[in-house]
């Protein structure tokens, strides 16, 4: 539970302004949940004629959107929009969410500057952002973002992308030597 409080100047008072708990389900998905359970739950994933990556091992709903992946036909991570959940914080942008909850353990950022995606692992949880604004979020497993060709990629505050021993080749895929890893293998010394 993280409390958001402010001080009152005139009556001299810390006052509760909100408080809020780190998911740990989104649109009643929970990591860990069957996929066959999910599946009576929320109806039949998108077809491949929609959603052409989608697999085994990954599924999109589209009412509400959540995108899931799978790993022993278990729930491994959700991804969901973040208007669902934070309309009533104050988490709308990146000042709100880096004054709830500090520096990112993990922080990438796109090649084009555009996006960013904060990700704390205590809650298990990553928040995406767009021009400053937050618009999704996903829980559970972390491991590492593909796709972050030329993007910025730091770790505990240390930068490990784009440089010279960066986990990721030009196209955003991880390097062999980085195959089957994940930050927690990066040296952070």
């Amino acid at each position: 539970m993280i409390t958001y409080l402010a001080f009152d100047k005139n009556i001299q008072q810390w006052n509760l302004v909100r408080s809020y708990e780190v998911p740990t389900s989104l649109e009643g998905v929970s990591p860990g949940d069957s996929k066959s359970d999910l599946v009576f739950r929320k109806g039949a994933p998108l077809g491949k004629d929609i959603c052409h990556f989608c697999d085994e091992d990954f599924a999109m709903w589209d009412h509400p959107f959540i995108a899931v992946t799978f790993e022993n036909n278990r729930v491994e991570t959700i991804n969901g929009l973040a208007h669902r959940i934070f309309d009533s914080l104050p988490l709308q942008t990146t000042e709100g969410l880096i004054e709830m909850f500090g520096e990112p353990d993990i922080l990438a950022i796109s090649a084009d500057h555009l996006e960013r995606r904060y990700t704390y692992l205590d809650g298990g949880i990553t928040y995406k952002c767009n021009q400053n604004e937050l618009v999704g979020v996903m829980i559970g497993k972390v491991e590492w973002r593909s796709g972050v060709a030329g993007a910025a990629y730091f770790v505990d505050g240390k930068q490990f992308c784009p440089v010279a021993d960066c986990p990721f080749d030009a196209e955003g895929e991880s390097k062999p030597e980085y195959k089957g890893k994940s930050y927690k293998d990066l040296p952070l010394d």
